[in-house]
């Protein structure tokens, strides 16, 4: 609404003062608006989606799906540097000494697979960085909820609780993001989903949050 009246001024100075004048107000006006359009979308992406539960509880979902996301980081970057550095696997340990029920056979035939070795270094490692980034939360929420599964299922039954163990809670926990959508709080997924490309293809928003 106001670029009219901009436009009217800039014709009356031109007219009584003449074309250096009109220049020096004119260019900056637009100067101006591009620089306040670009302060807009910086800080509507630095603005977290509200959850629907107010500011605190969308600043609780963020810091706990930041949280999330350094655990699983941290335990990949930490099997990752002892493999660089002594050339031996992380896995293998885990899966030959302590693994125990009915499927303990299984997993320890796995002992010394590079396959798995990859599979689960990699996977901790992607899944804390998506988490910490927000990005493709919903995908690296599922991943983390299998391989909390797959964990629990190879050390069965827990050995303080007849049911229950960190695993099942990280595996709740990461269920808790996916639904939320915990990615639009502050994190990629909420800037990927208004992109044409995703905005075109609904469904493609199922991968996000």
């Amino acid at each position: 609404m106001r670029r009219p009246y901009i436009e009217r001024v800039s014709a009356h100075i031109l007219h009584s003062s003449g074309i250096y004048v009109t220049r020096f107000v004119e260019y900056p006006v637009r100067e101006m608006e591009e620089t306040l359009a670009g302060f807009g979308r910086v800080r509507a992406f630095f603005t977290p989606v509200q959850s629907g539960y107010g500011k605190t509880a969308t600043y609780l979902t963020l810091g706990l799906r930041v949280l999330l996301g350094w655990v699983f980081l941290w335990a990949g970057a930490e099997k990752l540097y002892a493999y660089l550095t002594t050339g031996k696997l992380a896995t293998p340990g885990y899966l030959q000494f302590a693994t125990r029920g009915p499927l303990a056979g299984f997993f320890q035939g796995l002992a010394g697979n590079m396959v798995v070795e990859v599979l689960i270094v990699g996977g901790l490692i992607l899944i804390g960085l998506a988490l910490i980034l927000g990005v493709l939360v919903r995908v690296a929420a599922v991943s983390g909820i299998v391989m909390m599964l797959l964990m629990y299922v190879s050390a069965f039954p827990p050995e303080h609780n007849p049911l229950v163990d960190d695993h099942i809670v990280y595996a709740a926990l990461l269920g808790l993001l996916a639904v939320l959508g915990a990615g639009r709080f502050l994190g990629v997924d909420q800037w990927i989903e208004k992109r044409r490309f995703v905005e075109a293809r609904p469904r493609l928003k199922l991968l996000l949050g």
